[in-house]
């Protein structure tokens, strides 16, 4: 920012042929004063301080209607650079305020009421509001900064960054899961309900290495993608300077241009099997060596190698017997009567294109109840439930419960139905 030739242009927008009068100053120039006729505008020039404390401010009157005000026309504040495209800045008194063109959204925006009076434009000043010990720190930072010949937008460790993840799926009410991080710090899973969002605040380092990634998930799949890294497009374009927001729809996710107004897709279709097959080909290709006792928590392409276990348990009441009986496409693993507070449990790999599927017919004899439904399949929000390696489903008097590991309690999923079903030929679509 601090090579760019900036632009302020001040606007007499004001009815009835009214005169506006206005006197602009900075710490080093006093632009003089000078009488615009309705239509008219007062424009200059400059190159910001090398430091970014360039300020600016004007007063501005209609002497006719006995008004005034005086406020900053540019000063060090990103909201501002951006309002003015960074490179622009258009002040307009109209009869009712002041206001800014936002030129990015296309419309003028009410920054300040006129004050009574005709006010004094000889000597007035505005506090730029910067402590000395403060603006001492921060030219030393961008002192190092340009030293170290970093990006154009390291002064972004002075500012806070803004990082938005949202549910936009149609249709469904499903929540978005969200996995989100940085190399020092973990900000947990997230439950993001349909239209809502998850946002955090950070500022980047010093050496312009802030970078944080996303691993987010529903029923029909998932993304890996960044979603915060130090680029001057990136920021300025999509992120305004420092909001970026980032939309999960359903057919896959999407970044906001600020400089554009819209969201525009950047990752496309979740289609988790040739994401998992892609990933698996390159780890084996790196490394065929690869164990599965290495992997981590939430590797989709380490996943494959790991063995899986399912557990059955009988958490029913008053000492009933659970009937249960489960298979795949390839395996039957026959007839179980389980006692109370037995399990029947066994283990696994997946195949390779992620079609493993196993289905259970469960029962109680006693309470002429059953249920008939999946224990394991190719299901992110499943995997996460049983912590990548241990499915354990528990039968109660209620219904067939799921242990969610990573968050330890058991979570309710399907109820049971009435009548004892046919167990010898039962499949699940």
């Amino acid at each position: 920012m601090v090579y760019n030739t900036w632009h302020i242009r001040a606007v007499n927008r004001l009815s009835s042929y009214k005169i506006l009068l206005i006197h602009c100053k900075s710490r080093d120039n006093d632009l003089g004063v000078h009488n615009l006729t309705i239509g008219n505008e007062f424009m200059w020039k400059f190159k910001p301080a090398f430091f970014g404390s360039t300020l600016f401010y004007c007063f501005m009157a209609f002497e006719s209607d006995h008004i005034h005000a005086t406020f900053n026309v540019f000063r060090d504040d990103q909201h501002l650079f951006y309002w003015c495209n960074w490179k622009l800045c258009s002040w307009i008194g109209e009869d009712d305020g002041i206001y800014l063109k936002n030129k990015p959204e296309k419309y003028d925006e009410f920054k300040r009421k006129w004050e009574s009076g005709r006010g004094l434009h000889a000597n007035y000043t505005i506090s730029s509001n910067v402590n000395p010990a403060q603006n001492c720190v921060r030219k030393m930072l961008l002192v190092m900064a340009v030293c170290m010949a970093q990006s154009l937008v390291a002064y972004s460790i002075m500012n806070k960054c803004h990082v938005h993840v949202i549910n936009g799926f149609n249709g469904t009410t499903e929540t978005l899961e969200a996995h989100c991080r940085s190399k020092d710090d973990d900000l947990g899973l997230r439950h993001i309900p349909v239209h809502g969002e998850f946002n955090w605040t950070f500022r980047t380092d010093f050496f312009s290495r802030t970078k944080f990634s996303c691993h987010m998930w529903w029923s029909r799949g998932e993304k890996y993608l960044d979603v915060f890294w130090i680029d001057d497009k990136f920021l300025m374009d999509d992120c305004g300077g420092n909001n970026c927001h980032w939309m999960s729809k359903n057919d896959g996710v999407y970044l906001f241009n600020f400089k554009h107004r819209e969201y525009h897709q950047t990752m496309s279709s979740y289609c988790r099997n040739m994401y998992l097959f892609l990933v698996l080909a390159t780890v084996m290709a790196a490394n065929p060596s690869t164990s599965s006792s290495s992997a981590p928590t939430e590797d989709p392409g380490n996943m494959l190698y790991k063995t899986w276990h399912v557990h059955a348990v009988n958490g029913l009441s008053r000492n009933k017997i659970l009937l249960i009986h489960c298979k795949s496409g390839d395996d039957d693993l026959g007839e179980r009567n389980l006692t109370a507070g037995n399990e029947f449990q066994w283990k696994f790999r997946t195949n390779l294109f992620g079609t493993t599927l196993f289905w259970c017919f469960w029962a109680s004899r006693s309470d002429h109840v059953h249920a008939n439904f999946k224990v394991f399949w190719d299901n992110v929000p499943l995997f996460y439930r049983c912590n990548w390696k241990t499915c354990i489903w528990i039968a109660k008097d209620d219904g067939l419960y799921i242990k969610n590991i990573p968050e330890d309690y058991d979570q309710f999923q399907h109820p049971w139905e009435r009548d004892v079903g046919p167990l010898a030929n039962f499949t699940i679509v």
